[in-house]
Order: structure tokens, then sequence, then C-alpha cells
């Protein structure tokens, strides 16, 4: 293996446990605490100066509450798109005889959209994007190479992804309308400035569906 490959892995590898640990709300102090090591030990690894031991890559798991086998999900997916690994080196799945049921789990983590997908056909995949559409095409490329059918569904994990992906096509006051939440705190959902609670987006979804039945009743 070359240096610049090597440097190039350990430098992506830091990134996404930082992204993952911004994902969760948690800083650097609070993921040193948990680790029970200083506070530039966590950011020399998540600038890639430090490489990790497999114990360690274990531990920082357990602080992120993945297990490894998501974690290096995770990995491969980032890796292979980066062209960090060879795709060669990649498990070919066993295609079905049938169509497939997926789900991909979305949230918003720096300001884009992270979508993951778990399932024993396809593996792990986990991808990015600044916008919804530009995720939805990244998962739809994805998922073409493996060369199945299969039937998509998306899971907003928070109001805040769920509200900023349905953006574009319809208001905050019309939803504050139908689901009886006030405009002003959807819009602090929206902003992720609040976290919305599970029955709060509950609400928030079943507006959107009688929304969309309401506009396909009028066509």
């Amino acid at each position: 293996m070359g240096r610049k490959l090597r440097k190039d892995r350990s430098e992506t590898l830091g990134f996404l446990l930082q992204r993952e640990r911004k994902c969760q709300h948690i800083t650097q102090e609070e993921m040193a605490k948990i680790l029970g090591v200083t506070q530039e030990r966590v950011s020399e690894i998540e600038s890639g100066k430090r490489r990790l031991s497999v114990m360690e890559l274990m531990e920082y798991c357990e602080a992120l509450n993945l297990t490894p086998t998501a974690l290096a999900g995770k990995i491969e997916t980032y890796f292979f798109s980066m062209g960090l690994l060879p795709r060669s080196v990649l498990k070919k799945p066993i295609l079905p005889d049938r169509e497939v049921q997926l789900k991909a789990n979305l949230k918003i983590c720096d300001n884009s959209f992270m979508a993951t997908i778990s399932d024993k056909t396809v593996g792990e995949i986990a991808l990015t994007a600044k916008t919804f559409e530009e995720l939805k095409k990244a998962i739809e490329d994805e998922l073409s190479r493996l060369d199945i059918d299969y039937e998509l569904e998306y899971n907003f994990l928070d109001a805040h992804s769920l509200l900023k992906a349905c953006s574009p096509y319809v208001s905050l006051a019309a939803i504050s309308r139908v689901s009886g939440i006030n405009q002003s705190l959807l819009s602090q959902y929206a902003n992720g400035k609040k976290h919305a609670r599970p029955y709060q987006i509950k609400l928030i979804k079943d507006a959107l569906h009688k929304i969309d039945r309401e506009l396909m009743a009028i066509v």
C-alpha cells in the first residue's frame, strides 16, 4: 500500500467518525470524556493524524451507538465512492428473484442530507448530498448498479430533514393548518433550531399525507 493511499484512508476515516459524532450532537469534549482520552487525541483521530487500533475503533463504535458491522458498511461505501477501495474487494450481493423492499433512513447532518440503507440484499449503503433531490439521484445510481427490482421507502428520522425535503413543494403555513402545530415552531424544526418529538413528527407526516390526498382529489 502506498503512503498517499494510507494517508487518504486515514483522513477519510477520521472525517467519517467526525461526521457521525456531529450527527449525534456530541462535542469533541464529550467524546473525549466517553473514551477516557484527551480532546487533543480525539482531534488527532478525526483529522487522520493518528491511526486507530481495532480495539480503539470498537470503542468509538460503542461511543457512537454503532455496531462494528454498521460502521464497516459506511466505511466500505464511502471509501469506494472516493476511489479508496477497489471494486474487486467488494462482495457481490446475492440477487433475489423478487422485488426487494428497501428503507432509506434519512436525517440532516452538517447541513447535508444523509441516507443509510441496511439490507441483506444490498448490504450497508450510506450516502450524503446537499439536497434531497441530489440524494435521491445518488441512491438511484447506487442501486442501479446492483441490477435488482426494488421498492424504496424514505423514512425521515427527524422533522428537520422532513420539512427541508418538502419545502420546495408545500409551505409551512399549509402544514401548520393541517397538523395544528404552530407555524413558528415548525420554522424552528425546519431550521434545526429545535428537535421535534416522535409524536410531533407523526403529526407532520400525517398532515403531509392529508395534503397530498386533497391535491390528488382536485387533480
